[in-house]
């Protein structure tokens, strides 16, 4: 398993800040989608991966960029550790009303 994560922007928070100046005082609603490599070498695409979707609600841009940078560090341990070991840790950690 290998991990990849790409930035193509010069200025990838821009996005984050004009989303939230064109929904002030609104959340921020982040889609996360996984896509499949389908087809033949000569003839392939990006596909979505039918019903399978994650919609993260943030407070402020500072919380989105938080998960991004949450989501490229799981994305790393996932492809380094394997997920059997990742989904062992991310299980034994309290949840919110444990630690409260």
């Amino acid at each position: 398993m290998r991990s990849q994560f790409k930035r193509d922007l010069a200025d990838p928070d821009q996005a984050v800040w004009d989303t939230a100046a064109e929904r002030p005082g609104q959340p921020i609603r982040m889609r996360v989608q996984p896509t499949l490599l389908r087809g033949t070498d000569s003839r392939h695409q990006y596909l979505p991966w039918r019903d399978m979707r994650w919609v993260l609600t943030c407070d402020t841009p500072e919380e989105t960029f938080a998960v991004r940078d949450a989501m490229a560090v799981f994305f790393e341990r996932l492809s380094e550790a394997g997920p059997a070991r990742v989904i062992a840790q991310l299980q034994s950690m309290p949840d919110n009303e444990e630690v409260a």
